[in-house]
């Protein structure tokens, strides 16, 4: 039976770090949303990462970039085959987090709340403390030309378990719609490390979602 829900397609980018990825893709492997596709874009690692993938996870998708394209270079070409790969949504996943099981699933579900919604992302916890934040939402203060991460180190309390607008999406954990890729376009590779997640949630914004 086909499943009519939307394709979410996890982009999981890596580049030397084979013990922190295999524990993600173990965390990955318990979601529970069902029309789910994974895909690991190895920026040229030369740790037996590759290796492990294809002896371990045969249903991931393994893209062999060949080199370190960098954040935006190596997430682009995982990008690029979740639209091939008919994706409605794609997931960024940094390699080193474990993901909550209901995790995709809650987050489709606001997303299909609101057209007007073209990027979303969850509360992220420093690892082994599951009450601690590292992100609630970011803030951008173009005036001073910074940003900043909302809740970080704070206790989780349920003081951000609303559902609200926020000034960009961490790339460590960020979901976005097709429609706002084929209008907006791919990341910009030319941040080589940090703000390319701000630059392109703040692209999707002036596009009006």
């Amino acid at each position: 039976m086909k499943d009519d829900r939307p394709k979410v397609c996890c982009v999981v980018l890596t580049w030397n770090d084979r013990d922190n990825l295999a524990e993600c893709l173990e965390s990955m492997a318990k979601l529970t949303y069902p029309n789910l596709e994974i895909i690991v874009s190895d920026n040229g690692s030369t740790d037996g990462t590759v290796e492990l993938v294809k002896a371990h996870y045969p249903d991931v998708v393994l893209l062999e970039n060949g080199r370190n394209l960098f954040w935006a270079g190596g997430n682009n070409v995982g990008i690029e085959r979740a639209l091939d790969d008919g994706a409605d949504y794609i997931m960024l996943l940094n390699n080193d987090i474990v993901v909550d099981p209901k995790m995709v699933g809650a987050l489709i579900n606001v997303g299909e709340s609101d057209p007007r919604i073209g990027m979303l992302g969850p509360k992220i916890y420093y690892y082994g403390d599951d009450r601690r934040l590292w992100y609630a939402g970011g803030e951008v203060l173009l005036w001073r030309g910074i940003a900043r991460h909302i809740g970080i180190r704070e206790i989780d309390d349920g003081q951000y378990d609303e559902v609200v607008t926020t000034g960009y999406i961490t790339g460590c954990a960020l979901m976005v719609k097709r429609e706002v890729v084929e209008r907006i376009g791919l990341v910009d590779p030319v941040y080589v490390a940090y703000g390319e997640d701000m630059d392109w949630s703040y692209r999707a914004r002036l596009a009006g979602y």
